[in-house]
C-alpha cells in the first residue's frame, strides 16, 4: 500500500499569497484527475499524508517514513477532520477514498480506546455509504473485539445505516474473508450486529450467499470458537428460511466440523429448515 500511496499522492504549494495548499490525490490510471484544496489555516493534513514532512531542516528521504507513521503523529481532532474530508469531498475518486481509508484504519488511535471525537465524527457520517470503506479495513485488522469493533457495531445497531449499506458491508467483508481464508472474533462481532440490524424481509439472496461464504471459510480456523458457533446458530434461526439447498448443505458441513457444545444445536436448526 505504501508504494501505491507514493504514486498517487502529490503535494504542491500552489499559492503563498493565498496561503492555500493543494493535494492531488490522483488515481493510478490518471495522475491528473481529482484534487481537493484545504486552507493552510486548517490542520496541516496534507503534509502529514506525505511520506515526509517538508520542513527546512529535514533531510529525511521519502522512504524513511510512511503515511501511517505520519498519521500516528496527528491529534484525534485532526484525524476526525481528515475522516470527514475524505468522506464528504465529492472530487475524490473511489480509488483515492479507499487509499485514504486504508491509511486511516492503520492509525494507532484505532488500536485501543478510540477517542470520543473520532467516534462522534464516525456516527455523524453514518448516512454516507462510502464509510463502508473505513469499516471494512478496521474490521479485518482486528482479530479480537476492540474499541474500533465496538464502534462499528454501535454504528450498525444505531438503525441509521440503510439496507444498501448493510448489504455492501456484508459483501465486502465476505470478499476479504475469502481472500484471507477465514475471520476472527472481530469479524464475528460485526456480523452479529449485521444479523441484528437486517430484517428478514429485506435480506437478499446475495446476503445469504455472502454469509455462507464467511461461515464456511472461517470454520477451519475456528472449530473451537463459541462465537462462531453462536453466530452460525443465529444466522440459521433467523435467515434459514431463505437459505437454498446448496448453501444449506455447505453450512451443515461447516457445522459438523465444529467442536463446541453448540454443534448439535446448529445441525438440528439446519435440519429443521430443510423439512
Amino acid at each position: 500500500m505504501d508504494g501505491a500511496w507514493t504514486q498517487v499522492v502529490e503535494y504542491v504549494q500552489t499559492s503563498e499569497r493565498g496561503l492555500q495548499r493543494r493535494m492531488h490525490m490522483c488515481s493510478l490510471s490518471d495522475q491528473t484527475s481529482n484534487h481537493m484544496e484545504l486552507s493552510i489555516t486548517e490542520p496541516t493534513l496534507l503534509c502529514k499524508l506525505r511520506h515526509t514532512h517538508a520542513t527546512p531542516d529535514s533531510h529525511s528521504s521519502p522512504t524513511n517514513s510512511t503515511p501511517h507513521q505520519s498519521l500516528n503523529s496527528m491529534q484525534p481532532t485532526e484525524i476526525a477532520h481528515l475522516l470527514k474530508t475524505t468522506v464528504t469531498d465529492r472530487t475524490l475518486s473511489l480509488e483515492n477514498q479507499q487509499l485514504a481509508f486504508n491509511a486511516i484504519a492503520e492509525c494507532t488511535w484505532f488500536e485501543d480506546d478510540v477517542p470520543a471525537v473520532i467516534q462522534s465524527q464516525v456516527l455523524a457520517l453514518l448516512s454516507e455509504q462510502t464509510l463502508v470503506g473505513l469499516f471494512v479495513p478496521l474490521t479485518m485488522r482486528h482479530h479480537k473485539v476492540t474499541s474500533s469493533i465496538r464502534m462499528i457495531s454501535k454504528a450498525i445497531n444505531s438503525g441509521e445505516l440503510s439496507m444498501r449499506v448493510l448489504h455492501t458491508l456484508c459483501h465486502e467483508l465476505a470478499d476479504r474473508v475469502r481472500q484471507l481464508g477465514g475471520a476472527g472474533d472481530g469479524v464475528f462481532h460485526v456480523l452479529d450486529a449485521l444479523a441484528n440490524a437486517m430484517p428478514v424481509a429485506r435480506a437478499s439472496h446475495a446476503w445469504v450467499v455472502d454469509w455462507t461464504h464467511i461461515l464456511v471459510t472461517s470454520v477451519a480456523r475456528n472449530k473451537e470458537s463459541k462465537k462462531l458457533a453462536a453466530l452460525m446458530l443465529r444466522f440459521v434461526n433467523k435467515f434459514g428460511s431463505m437459505v437454498d439447498a446448496i448453501c444449506r448443505e455447505q453450512i451443515d458441513g461447516a457445522a459438523r466440523a465444529l467442536t463446541t457444545p453448540l454443534k448439535k444445536a446448529v445441525i438440528a436448526a439446519i435440519a429443521r429448515q430443510s423439512i
